[in-house]
């Protein structure tokens, strides 16, 4: 990063900021679908398997779920 601003003396160390921030923004939003996705996959194999392996899906769902959580938890933090 540094090389880029030495190189790029135009560019301001703000604006790297920015596009760094809507970068990620944009991979949070990709991910986000990609979990939504999981999740409906997930809930219908749950309804279409047996009572056991249902609930053992659930779980794993609701891990994920609280695993998501917190890394928006952490976004917000920052």
């Amino acid at each position: 990063m540094e090389s880029k601003v030495s190189q790029n003396g135009d560019i301001l160390i703000e604006d790297m900021i920015e596009k760094l921030k809507k970068d990620y923004q944009d991979e949070i939003a990709v991910a986000q679908e990609n979990k939504i996705q999981l999740q409906q996959m997930g809930e219908r194999l749950a309804k279409a398997s047996h009572e056991s392996k249902a609930l053992e899906i659930e779980y794993k769902l609701g891990k994920i779920n609280d695993r998501w959580q917190h890394l928006l938890d952490l976004i917000a933090a920052r």
